[in-house]
């Protein structure tokens, strides 16, 4: 399931879609804890325009389904490293990188751009 049908608290603001390239600008509002996802077709780009939030990435997810082809949601990841981002920072995931976003409190506002990793 994806976040915008997970909680309220998500809500995209501006959308452009396309097959090999998306962008969203996102805002979240605390308390929030996505799901953990995996892209194996996509990378994502994370710019943070306001506000804090922490990204868990790691090895796979527990729970693992494929929801989509290539596109995975679970409920925690496995050897989860914490990384921290904060307004002006920009933070790429790899594709196949398990990864969630947590914002605890106050509200984050980013770009999330996915880029297809074959054209």
């Amino acid at each position: 399931m994806h976040p915008e049908k997970l909680s309220p608290s998500y809500d995209k603001t501006v959308s452009i879609e396309l097959p090999e390239l998306s962008i969203k600008l996102v805002k979240i509002v605390s308390p929030f804890e996505g799901e953990g996802e995996i892209h194996m077709n996509f990378h994502d780009i994370y710019i943070v325009v306001e506000g804090k939030a922490t990204v868990l990435t790691g090895e796979s997810l527990v729970g693992s389904k494929e929801i989509e082809p290539g596109e995975y949601r679970g409920e925690d990841i496995t050897s989860a490293a914490e990384h921290s981002i904060k307004k002006g920072d920009v933070f790429v995931i790899p594709a196949g990188l398990a990864h969630k976003v947590i914002v605890k409190e106050g509200k984050l506002v980013q770009w999330v751009i996915k880029c297809r990793t074959k054209l």
